[in-house]
């Protein structure tokens, strides 16, 4: 088997799984982001959770 298709199969399965995460626990998930979970509770507050998890559960799945 070559290298880059079995790269590329564990890495689609891996986005799968973060995918169906994001899915599942919707606005919980939304602290996972990168750089999101460091802002203090109020600037959070400023934020769509629900919106932010869904860009990443598309980004994900494409």
């Amino acid at each position: 088997m070559n290298i880059g298709f079995g790269s590329c199969i564990i890495l689609a399965i891996l986005f799968v799984i973060i995918g169906v995460l994001f899915a599942i626990f919707k606005e919980k998930a939304a602290k996972f982001v990168s750089g999101f979970n460091s802002f203090s509770k109020e600037e959070q507050s400023l934020y769509d959770k629900v919106q932010i998890s869904r860009d990443i559960r598309n980004q994900c799945f494409i």
